[in-house]
This record gives C-alpha cells, structure tokens and sequence, in this order.
C-alpha cells in the first residue's frame, strides 16, 4: 500500500483543522476559558474570537509557516542544510531526491503539530461545556504523550534515514 503523498496530506489535514475549528466555535461560549491550571480549573479568558484567530493561527498558521520556511530553506539555503552524511546526501545525484524527503518529512511534522492542536481545541470545547469550565486532564496527559511519542519517533526516523548510507 503506497502512502500518501506528504504535502497534499498536509494541505488537506490543514484544511479539514481548519473547518473543524470554525465549525465548532458556535459550541464555545461568547467568554471561552483558554487556560487552565494543573487542577484543569480555568485561569485565563479570552473573547470566542480572539479564540478562534488564536486557534487558528496556531492550528493551521504556525505548521504552514514551519512547512513553508522548510521548503523555502531547502530551495535558497542548502548550505544550513545539517544532516548525517550531508556530503553523500546533497550530492548532485542525491540531492533531489533528499529534498523531496526532508520536505515530506516536514509536511508530516506540519500534519502533526496541526492534529495535535485540533486535539487541544476538541478538549477546550470539552472544558468549556461544563458549568464552571474544567479541563479533562487525563484526555490532555494521554494526548500529550501520543503526540511527544510521535514527535520522537519522527526525529529518530530523520536521523536513521540519513546515518545510513547505502554500500555501492
């Protein structure tokens, strides 16, 4: 089963968050508990838009700006490019093919930083639902620590792909 091509997963990952995230804001209420404290007790407010641009922006703003600066890096600055093996990998003959990869390899880490933020909204929508509001903590630690294990086994992927250098 082939994968999915990484930069139309993410644009299309971005646009669902999106939606997601506008389609939602009619559950929150007009004064929205965005912070809370290790009791999962609200301790910082916001207006639903002032929410929903911060939710935004940092659902889709920020994993696009990563993506992008990624991809605009790669094309202008291959010199900053610091790998494993970076004389092998940015050869003439690997270097195409490496930036292809460490372009998906962001558009995934894009992807997940987006998800993990839908998450954090689908909880404050959670919170938010109950009079006073309250942060469901064990949804936040378990999320938290899916997203912490994705995150490490991306970068380990990242480094394993490029200690090994293949034997011609």
């Amino acid at each position: 089963m082939r994968t999915p091509p990484p930069i139309p997963a993410f644009i299309l990952v971005e646009i669902l968050v999106a939606l997601f995230v506008l389609s939602t804001m009619g559950a929150l209420p007009d004064t929205v508990a965005s912070h809370f404290n290790a009791a999962g007790k609200p301790n910082g407010f916001m207006s639903q838009e002032e929410y929903t641009k911060f939710m935004l922006l940092f659902a889709v703003g920020i994993p696009a700006l990563l993506v992008s600066a990624l991809s605009l890096a790669l094309r202008f600055a291959s010199g900053m490019i610091n790998i494993p093996n970076r004389a092998y990998w940015l050869s003439d003959q690997n270097r195409s093919s490496t930036v292809q990869f460490l372009k998906g390899h962001m558009a995934w880490f894009g992807t997940i930083i987006s998800l993990f933020t839908a998450y954090v909204h689908w909880l404050l929508l959670k919170a938010n639902s109950f009079q006073p509001p309250r942060l469901p903590l064990a949804p936040l630690f378990i999320g938290l620590g899916t997203f912490v294990g994705i995150e490490l086994f991306w970068g380990i992927w990242l480094i394993v792909r490029f200690r090994r250098v293949p034997k011609v």
